[in-house]
């Protein structure tokens, strides 16, 4: 879903409403860790427009659980063609009033100036160590993150999130693209490293790889394995 700008024009928008236009101005639509158009768009759609549309067509709350998520395809038909069950100016009504609202809540998490609002300092991963709550010192050291990331529920890189505080709880650990018949052309990621040892340097080397979107090289032949291997890990027999 795209904003609404043109609709929101028609009907002489707040101060809260044109400031938060202008965030969207220019925008490229994608949910960037780093854009404060991704921030806004998220906070108003799942936190405030999502809901509204829910409340106006399943006004029984017990019926109303029972949608939840919703039907993302049906709510964006419900905006974009109002049709019979309700006028563009009930629409266009409910677009501006819940902006104004997810506008406010922006402000209120990440501060009055959306220049410096981004999404990844919302939508950030945590990855918690097994061990961590049962540390008496230093709790949480093995701990990896947060992460700031981009994307949502509704991407190709699925960063499903809790709707509290908007931390990542659902996605893709390891991802892979696998060139066949060139297989050292192949790249890979998994988070947080390569060493499930918290004393290891490749303990969370690849966390910051990982949350850009980025790749490292994933080696086959026996040639490319030994140019790139740092040290090799013995275990013997006690």
């Amino acid at each position: 879903m795209r904003p609404a700008s043109k609709v929101a024009r028609r009907q002489a928008p707040d101060d809260r409403q044109e400031r938060a236009l202008k965030v969207f101005d220019g925008w490229d639509f994608r949910l960037e860790a780093g854009s404060a158009a991704a921030t806004l768009f998220e906070v108003w759609w799942m936190k405030h427009l999502r809901p509204a549309l829910l409340a106006r067509f399943a006004p029984n709350p017990t019926v109303r659980q029972l949608l939840l998520p919703g039907d993302v395809d049906r709510m964006l038909a419900l905006l974009s063609e109002p049709g019979t069950l309700w006028d563009a100016a009930g629409r266009d009504a409910m677009m501006l009033s819940t902006l104004s609202a997810g506008f406010a809540d922006c402000e209120n998490r990440l501060g009055s100036d959306p220049a410096v609002w981004r999404w990844g300092d919302l939508h950030r991963a945590l990855f918690e160590h097994a061990t961590s709550r049962l540390m008496t010192e230093c709790p949480g050291a093995w701990n990896v993150g947060p992460l700031p990331l981009g994307g949502s529920r509704s991407t190709p890189m699925h960063a499903g999130y809790r709707m509290g505080d908007f931390g990542v709880n659902a996605g893709a650990s390891v991802r892979l693209v696998m060139d066949v018949g060139n297989w050292d052309n192949s790249v890979c990621i998994n988070t947080p490293g390569q060493s499930g040892d918290p004393r290891s340097p490749h303990y969370d080397d690849l966390a910051g790889t990982w949350s850009r979107g980025e790749y490292v090289p994933l080696l086959y032949s026996d040639a490319r394995i030994r140019s790139e291997t740092i040290h090799h890990i013995t275990l013997l027999p006690a």
